[in-house]
């Protein structure tokens, strides 16, 4: 099983958020939205939420509880 997550900009803009996704990959993709997102907010090269994003802690703070290979 492989996940990725990325914002979503041919989703079109809703008051200028476009959607973040988390893509699946087993036997078929799968795609579910879990936030939104400005431009300005999100780091497309690495495609992480920046810190001045609003909702920071809760796309990106706690991450390390989803992999535990990652030090705390």
């Amino acid at each position: 099983m492989k996940a990725t997550v990325k914002i979503y900009k041919n989703d079109g803009d809703t008051n200028g958020l476009y959607p973040i996704k988390i893509i699946l990959f087993y036997k078929t993709t799968r795609r579910k939205t879990i936030g939104y997102s400005a431009i300005e907010d999100w780091n497309e090269k690495t495609q992480f939420p920046r810190i001045t994003h609003p909702e920071y802690n809760d796309l990106y703070g706690d991450s390390y509880e989803i992999d535990p290979g990652i030090p705390v």
